[in-house]
């Protein structure tokens, strides 16, 4: 991988996107045995639109050679549709509060963002099952000259409304060198 640094405001604008898109794309991506499209998909696009719109990039700190932000988010919610990790697809209300960090300078890039709070998930299959408990979901996205490191990690933890319980837990990683190979990778995923 042979990525430059970006060394104009514009290019750094371009740069965080294509993070931003690669820290949906892992966290939350096509083939995550999640089911992909869920929490963090929805949460990135809000979390760029408020950085921008607040005008959090300041010209003062792109002039140092770095721009940094912090957005957070309390008793935030949403509702969508989605899969209840080890149950299948249902209808889902959670309710959370979430910080995400970025660092952007000539070197390279850094993100990380956690997710936490609770949740209302009726199953959409018959017999329907309603399950209420707490969620957290974790990742960090680090880019440089010499490689790439993307890893996360999430846990659901509910009871059901038939006494059935939730407890799921994943842990993520890749790594990247300067030549873009992989050399390390995995996704531990466990139900229960």
């Amino acid at each position: 991988m042979s990525k430059s640094a970006p060394t104009t405001k514009a290019e750094a604008t371009a740069h965080m996107k294509v993070g931003l898109d690669e820290i949906a794309w892992w966290a939350e991506g096509e083939g995550n045995p999640r089911g992909g499209g869920g929490n963090l998909k929805r949460l990135v696009p809000s979390l760029v639109m408020a950085l921008f719109g607040l005008g959090m990039l300041a010209p003062a700190a792109w002039a140092n050679g770095a721009t940094t932000f912090t957005q957070h988010q309390h008793h935030a919610v949403q509702s969508f549709t989605d899969v209840v990790p080890c149950k299948g697809r249902a209808h889902i209300t959670i309710t959370y509060n979430a910080v995400f960090h970025g660092t952007i300078n000539k070197n390279g890039s850094w993100f990380t963002g956690t997710m936490t709070g609770t949740f209302r998930a009726t199953t959409l299959a018959a017999p329907s099952v309603t399950y209420t408990g707490h969620f957290t979901q974790w990742f960090g996205d680090e880019n440089n000259r010499q490689n790439e490191v993307e890893h996360s990690t999430f846990n659901v933890h509910g009871t059901g409304s038939d006494g059935s319980r939730v407890d799921f837990h994943e842990n993520d990683h890749v790594t990247v060198n300067a030549n873009g190979t992989v050399t390390v990778s995995f996704d531990h995923v466990t139900c229960g």
